[in-house]
């Protein structure tokens, strides 16, 4: 999935309709993983991520599915793929990562947990939102915090590759 959206941007900017100097890949949930993947993704086209709610401990997700034993040894065998949290290493491109305090469907240790192992190798901010959940609707005050974040983040860190 991953070539995928490198495909993607690669033509956008074949296109004329992006710019590959100004690409960044953004995505909540699924699409936070994505971003956090394109973080550790060696020669990726995006030049920032930025990761909401994102999984990034494919190893936690396994083991962490469910209360229920059973589910979690049998969910959790489907967990697999490349895992960001063990590639943190390779992190070249900015990111900012935000997750609502009260997400129990993909916890803050995520989030905050990759930002710790990358941000001494490339620009990178996180923001846990007082108050928010994992899913919509958000109040009006959490959607101003994250767009807010978001636009500073484009504004001042983009496009500056560790």
């Amino acid at each position: 999935m991953q070539d995928d959206l490198d495909d993607g941007a690669t033509w956008l900017v074949q296109q004329g309709i992006a710019d590959t100097r100004r690409e960044a890949i953004f995505g909540y949930s699924y699409g936070g993983f994505a971003a956090a993947a394109a973080v550790v993704r060696p020669n990726g086209p995006f030049q920032c991520a930025i990761a909401g709610a994102p999984v990034t401990d494919l190893a936690k997700l396994g083991w962490s599915w469910s209360e229920n034993r059973l589910q979690r040894i049998l969910q959790g065998r489907t967990v697999k793929g490349m895992d960001p949290m063990q590639n943190t290493e390779k992190a070249s491109i900015p990111v900012l990562l935000f997750v609502g305090d009260r997400d129990v469907r993909t916890p803050a240790f995520h989030a905050e947990g990759f930002y710790k192992a990358v941000k001494d190798k490339v620009p990178a901010k996180f923001a846990l939102v007082p108050d928010m959940p994992h899913s919509m609707p958000w109040y009006p005050r959490q959607q101003l915090q994250t767009l807010g974040l978001i636009e500073a983040f484009l504004e001042h860190d983009c496009n500056r590759k560790g």
